[in-house]
C-alpha cells in the first residue's frame, strides 16, 4: 500500500515536472548510501565491480517504480523526503490516512505557534469530536434524522473547536 502511494506521487512528479527517473534514482541512491540503507561490500575494491553494483541499485529503483520489485521499508522515509514539497505533502497525508488512520491537518491559526501539551490536547479533543460526529452518517444508510443529528453535532463540535483555536491564538507566545 505504501509503495503504491509513493509510486503514484513519484510518477505524478515525473509527469508534471522536469524531474525524471534517472535523476531521482541517482539522488535516492546517494541518500540511501549516505544513510547506510544500501552498503557496498568493501571487500570488493575493484572500481568496475562497484560501478556494476551502483548500476544494479539504479535498476532496482526502476523495477520498484514498475511494481516489479518490492520497496524496502528502510527506503520509505528517504524516498518521501526526495519528492518535491507538494508531492511529498500529498504522499505523506495519503500514507498517514490510509495506512495509519491518522489525519495530517494543518491548522492555520496555530501552525506558527508551539503549543503546550494541554493546549494541543484540548484542540485535538475538539477536532476528534467533529470526526466522531460523522460516524453514524458514514454507515451508508441515509435518513433525515441521522443527517439532522449529524449536522447539529458538527455545529456544536465545530464551535468548540473554534473556541479552542481562539484560546490558543490569545495565549502570548512566551507562555507556550
Amino acid at each position: 500500500m505504501i509503495t503504491d502511494i509513493l509510486i503514484k506521487h513519484t510518477q505524478a512528479m515525473f509527469d508534471e515536472t522536469s524531474v525524471n527517473l534517472a535523476q531521482f534514482s541517482e539522488s535516492l541512491f546517494l541518500k540511501l548510501e549516505e544513510s547506510g540503507c544500501v552498503v557496498y561490500d568493501n571487500h570488493r575494491q575493484n572500481y568496475q565491480e562497484r560501478e556494476k553494483w551502483v548500476k544494479s541499485q539504479m535498476n532496482r529503483f526502476t523495477r520498484i517504480m514498475r511494481g516489479e520489485t518490492p520497496l524496502n521499508a528502510n527506503f520509505i522515509q528517504t524516498w518521501l523526503t526526495l519528492l518535491l514539497p507538494i508531492y511529498q505533502e500529498k504522499a505523506r497525508q495519503e500514507i498517514l490516512s490510509f495506512c495509519f488512520g491518522v489525519l495530517d491537518v494543518k491548522i492555520p491559526e496555530v501552525e506558527e505557534k508551539v503549543l503546550s501539551p494541554p493546549a494541543l490536547s484540548d484542540l485535538i479533543r475538539s477536532f476528534s469530536q467533529v470526526i466522531d460526529a460523522a460516524g453514524p452518517i458514514l454507515d451508508g444508510i441515509q435518513d433525515a434524522h441521522k443527517l439532522n443529528t449529524f449536522v447539529n453535532q458538527c455545529e456544536i463540535s465545530a464551535s468548540k473547536l473554534l473556541g479552542e483555536a481562539e484560546k490558543i491564538k490569545s495565549i502570548p507566545q512566551n507562555e507556550m
